[in-house]
């Protein structure tokens, strides 16, 4: 039985924010959608294919007719994230019955909340906090110092490729990311020197960029405390019964990879691996007599894996576990000015 369940994607294909000086391909002309991380038809179908698998999963959970008292949809202020959510969305709610408004349209409006980015309390990442930029910079700088030393030989041979005339850590994570956008839009826009790159390395170094943000503690509640605070008020009003009127029962939110990475790896989730268009984390739970429990499950294209790491979790306890890096976003600006 799955009493409750949230869920969170990354975005679907986009198109690169930036680029290395060498790269003849950043240009708006060869992007008819735009640069800057705007979504691509590839990305819309991955999403929209998505919302169909979720639909297929969970049909016996949820209605086959929308409803607002049963799924409630979020996304950050990012013209990727509202797309992919309302593509994913479409996909699970094709109109069925009375909420068939046109017999030549399989489609209908399901609502997406949202807010601007200075002011979302679930996707703090996203906003500006002057002791997680401090600390951060600090880490940055003392990772790629290190790994520009272990792999010199591999960063020489990046700047000479690319034009520049140095990199840390995020510029090599930014040129997987730009390989990655062309491998799944337009595999013609990769450089010559692609198939010169150890691309195994490039994506170990990419995957360690990502876990930054995770590397302490401190940094660790600064960067998703508000979002553990927000998902376990939501299951909380169902394992508690003090609480009279429930909320939603899917909780559906879209995010990026910056905003992922760190989730899964505040719980020993993360595998080093970036995380790719689409890729979903389900938390399920569960209830069995009296007492409450997690599942934790990852899907990237068409294979569903249960996670290790929290398999049949007791939720009180999961929820224990996590009070260190848990925080309600009051705190969090109190401790972000905290400089």
């Amino acid at each position: 039985m799955f009493p409750v369940h949230d869920q969170i994607s990354r975005h679907g294909d986009r198109s690169p924010f930036r680029s290395f000086p060498n790269d003849k391909f950043f240009n708006e002309s060869y992007w008819p959608n735009g640069l800057g991380g705007q979504m691509t038809e590839y990305g819309i179908k991955r999403l929209y294919k998505l919302g169909q698998w979720l639909r297929e999963r969970y049909n016996h959970f949820l209605s086959d007719i929308y409803s607002r008292k049963e799924i409630y949809a979020y996304a950050p202020d990012f013209d990727r994230c509202l797309m992919s959510i309302t593509a994913s969305l479409a996909g699970m709610y094709p109109p069925k019955g009375h909420q068939i408004w046109n017999d030549h349209l399989s489609w209908q409006p399901v609502p997406v909340h949202t807010t601007t980015v200075d002011t979302d309390q679930i996707f703090t990442n996203n906003r500006y906090c002057p002791k997680y930029h401090q600390l951060y910079l600090q880490a940055k700088e003392t990772e790629t110092s290190f790994l520009k030393n272990k792999y010199s030989s591999f960063f020489e041979f990046i700047l000479k490729k690319t034009g520049w005339t140095n990199a840390d850590i995020s510029d090599i994570s930014m040129v997987r990311s730009v390989f990655y956008c062309y491998l799944n839009y337009n595999t013609s826009y990769l450089p010559d020197w692609y198939k010169e790159v150890d691309l195994e390395l490039l994506e170990h170094l990419a995957g360690i960029k990502y876990a930054i943000p995770t590397t302490t503690l401190e940094l660790t509640r600064l960067q998703v405390g508000p979002f553990y605070d927000f998902i376990f008020n939501h299951f909380n009003k169902f394992v508690k019964p003090t609480f009279e009127i429930r909320p939603a029962k899917f909780l559906m939110m879209s995010a990026q990879d910056t905003s992922m990475v760190p989730i899964l790896d505040s719980i020993g989730c993360y595998k080093n691996t970036p995380v790719g268009f689409g890729d979903t984390v389900i938390w399920e739970l569960s209830q069995q007599n009296d007492r409450y429990y997690l599942n934790l499950f990852y899907k990237w294209e068409d294979k569903l894996e249960q996670m290790d790491c929290c398999l049949n979790c007791d939720y009180e306890q999961f929820q224990k576990n996590l009070t260190y890096i848990t925080v309600d976003v009051h705190q969090w600006k109190k401790e972000c000015n905290s400089v």
